[in-house]
Order: structure tokens, then C-alpha cells, then sequence
């Protein structure tokens, strides 16, 4: 064969294996493209759903700070009393929902945390309901545990709000903590 076959028979082989390369490398740099894509907007659907959540559970820790600034005698006229009830039973009923509709998208161990946080929202609720009624000699059991008059029901409200502001600080440092170990991949 003749030496011009041969460098034409290789500068096609060359240009034919140029083209795969780069037909390579393209396919390559778009499936790239799409897992950053998904990684991104998952990362941003989490970080929705994590601020949703931390704004209700928030709302609702504070809401029973307002419950125990009544109980210790700040503002509990008959007015601010229905109040803090209402607003209580609100963000209770919010952070329900929202938790259990973002159950599915977040950890097992988030939602075991937010639904602790709910429970023991839900059991100072109920106290200071019996609280705000007019017999202070009530004896009734909650959860399991027997009141004798609403002295013992104001000292454990005050002590589960502790409890549940502790919890809402593990919860907030759990979930920055998640959250700053994704890695959106580029």
C-alpha cells in the first residue's frame, strides 16, 4: 500500500477517535451537570423543609414561654390567659401537621425529635388548661402522673419548658449540624 493511504487511513482513525473523546467527555460533563442539578435542588428542598420546621417549633417553644409567664402570675389576666391557650393550640396543631407531612423527606431521627417536641408541648398544654380553671384544689392525672392542685400542675409546667427548650436547642444543633455536612456535588 501506499504511504498516503496510510497517513489517510490514520488521520481518519485519528479524527474518529478524537470524535468519541469529545462524545465521551460531553456525555460525561452533562451527567455531571444533572447530578449537580439534583444534589442542588435537593439540598434546597431539605433546607425549605428543616426552616419550616424550625420556625413552627419555635413558635411553638416560645408560645409556651408566654404559658409559663402566666403560671409564675405575669399577665395572667382572664384575657392573655385565652390567649396564650389559643396561640398554644395553634403552633401545636402547625408543628403536627408540618411534621408529619415532611415525615417522609427528613431523617428518622429528626421527626423522632420533633414529634418528642410536639408530645411535650401537647402535655403542657393539657396541664395549663386544668391550670386556668377556677379549682385549685383539682386533683387529675395526666400522662401518668396524678396533680394535687394546680401549685404541682405550675411546677411541672415550668419544669417540662425547660425540658422542651432544651430539646429545641438539640433539635436546632442537630439539624445544622445535618445540614452543614451536605455537600452539594459539582
Amino acid at each position: 500500500m501506499d504511504t498516503a493511504i496510510y497517513v489517510g487511513l490514520f488521520s481518519l482513525f485519528g479524527m474518529l477517535m478524537g470524535f468519541l473523546v469529545e462524545f465521551s467527555i460531553e456525555r460525561l460533563r452533562v451527567k455531571l451537570e444533572k447530578k449537580t442539578h439534583v444534589s442542588k435542588t435537593r439540598f434546597d428542598k431539605e433546607f425549605e423543609i428543616y426552616q419550616e420546621l424550625s420556625e413552627k417549633g419555635l413558635s411553638l417553644v416560645y408560645s409556651v414561654g408566654e404559658i409559663v409567664l402566666s403560671v409564675n402570675g405575669f399577665e395572667n389576666t382572664p384575657e392573655k390567659l385565652e390567649e396564650n391557650k389559643n396561640n398554644t393550640c395553634n403552633y401545636l396543631n402547625e408543628m403536627e401537621f408540618s411534621c408529619k407531612k415532611y415525615a417522609p423527606f427528613i431523617s428518622k431521627d429528626v421527626y423522632e425529635k420533633y414529634k418528642k417536641l410536639v408530645e411535650l408541648t401537647t402535655q403542657i398544654f393539657r396541664l395549663y388548661v386544668y391550670w386556668t380553671g377556677n379549682d385549685d384544689k383539682l386533683r387529675i392525672k395526666i400522662h401518668g402522673v396524678q396533680y394535687n392542685g394546680k401549685e404541682e400542675m405550675k411546677d411541672s409546667i415550668i419544669s417540662l419548658q425547660k425540658e422542651l427548650s432544651s430539646l429545641s436547642d438539640e433539635i436546632l444543633d442537630y439539624v445544622r449540624e445535618y445540614l452543614n455536612s451536605l455537600e452539594v456535588k459539582e
